[in-house]
């Protein structure tokens, strides 16, 4: 169990570090870099699990299927934090790019 609580700090924490660097190498336009963002959210996690899972004891390797979660709920995250103002009025303070990666997140743990 503490492994995977150590598995989930490291993913997030690489993820919302290593996301934004990676997603301003791939423009697509204005309104789709959001997209893409949540994108290497999904992939950053899961890519993390794969190699931490074999340095953690307790840790199974994620699936494809992980990834499809986790891309799916980081998504449906990006979507609705733009077309309902009020998902992103709900977190004041906190920065639009956290609700997809806390769905990325998410759908990770709940695939798992």
């Amino acid at each position: 169990m503490l492994s995977r609580g150590v598995l989930l700090l490291l993913q997030v924490g690489i993820a919302w570090v290593a996301a934004p660097a990676l997603a301003r190498y791939i423009h697509v336009g204005m309104p789709m870099d959001f997209y893409v963002l949540a994108a290497f959210f999904a992939l950053i996690l899961w890519v993390v699990g794969l190699v931490f899972s074999q340095l953690l004891k307790g840790v199974g390797q994620p699936s494809s299927a992980t990834l499809a979660t986790s891309l799916t709920f980081a998504l449906a995250a990006a979507v609705a934090v733009r077309m309902f103002p009020e998902v992103k009025n709900a977190l004041p303070r906190a920065p639009e790019s956290l609700l997809p990666l806390l769905g990325a997140a998410l759908g990770y743990q709940l695939k798992r």
